[in-house]
């Protein structure tokens, strides 16, 4: 196997630096220097096969390689010792060669000007020449079609109906993968599109409403104990009475007030906040008053001309989900 793979390596090099200055087997050269990689054995053997494979001598390395590594891979199978299947491999590769240098000869006569024996070599020249006598240019191409086909599926056991399936299968993923791309693309354009166009008209907004801040109504104040609330709450704590009875619970404070209330900043930009998303729904209106609350925080709306208070009261509860609130009421005033 890797004599089989060096040797490919090493045909693949002195065909791909092949040049016909150099001196080979059908000529003599026209200098004394060699240029091909190969040195003088390459140059001979890339001469050699170029003179009787055409261009399909560029094919024979690979092909070479390709039977050293099946050769390794079936090392330890039956059909390294069979000489059946060795057999068929054998008559595969002579097939491949032949309709390979045949087609290159029919379809590629514009590379015989600059190769020794033409694009199919001395090979493809004479298979080319006894099929197309008797059966036509026509007959032979499909001829030769047929023992390529055959022959690669002879030599590397390749079943054309799996090649065309799975064929078919990379096409519809790939198809399949290019429409999903285009329509993530296209949702990615139109939300491009949408959020410019909104930025276009929240700009456009903020320009048209006026600058006046909302007025923020102060908060609920705490209400103070008046001092005879404070007095009636004393009562005797050794009361007559059954001994197992516990004190009043008006013997104990109440608990302190935690609500600390939203500054005048964000109750303002909440004011904003709400314009805006009254402007989703194509209503303007503006925000003139705040009555902050500890539970309920109320917003004075002054609609602009022409808006009626019932397209507003329409949008509770859209508006409820755009704020992210639990829930919004309108009341008409």
């Amino acid at each position: 196997m890797f004599i089989l793979v060096a040797l490919a390596i090493y045909l693949m090099v002195s065909l791909f630096s092949y040049t016909a200055d150099d001196p080979g087997w059908s000529h003599s050269g026209f200098t004394e220097k060699i240029s091909n990689i190969g040195g003088f054995v390459g140059a001979w053997l890339a001469d050699v096969f170029i003179y009787l494979f055409g261009l399909f001598a560029y094919v024979f390395p690979f092909m070479l390689a390709y039977a050293g590594l099946q050769t390794y891979r079936n090392r330890f199978t039956k059909e390294y010792y069979n000489t059946h299947q060795l057999a068929l491999t054998s008559v595969g590769f002579v097939l491949t060669m032949m309709a390979g240098c045949a087609l290159m000869k029919m379809h590629l006569a514009t590379f015989s000007t600059t190769l020794p024996a033409g694009a199919g070599g001395v090979l493809g020249d004479v298979v080319a020449t006894l099929l197309i006598a008797p059966f036509s240019e026509v007959g032979a191409n499909l001829f030769i079609a047929a023992l390529f086909l055959a022959g690669v599926t002879l030599f590397t056991g390749v079943s054309w109906m799996w090649l065309v399936e799975w064929t078919g299968k990379v096409v519809l993923l790939g198809w399949e993968q290019l429409l999903f791309a285009y329509g993530r693309l296209r949702d990615y354009l139109q939300t491009r599109r949408v959020v410019a166009q909104r930025e276009e008209t929240v700009k456009k907004t903020k320009e048209r409403l006026p600058k006046v801040p909302p007025r923020i109504e102060p908060g609920v104040e705490k209400i103070e104990v008046a001092p005879r609330a404070v007095e009636e709450r004393q009562s005797d704590l050794f009361a007559k009475g059954s001994s197992h009875q516990l004190p009043a619970i008006e013997l104990l404070d109440r608990p302190k007030e935690r609500f600390k209330g939203q500054s005048p900043e964000e109750l303002e930009a909440v004011s904003r906040l709400v314009e805006l998303k009254l402007l989703d729904f194509n209503i303007q209106a503006q925000v003139v008053s705040v009555h902050p609350g500890p539970v309920i925080t109320r917003f004075e709306l002054q609609p602009a001309p022409g808006v009626k208070v019932s397209q507003i009261s329409n949008l509770a509860k859209d508006l409820a989900r755009s704020l992210s609130v639990i829930s919004v009421r309108i009341v008409e005033v």
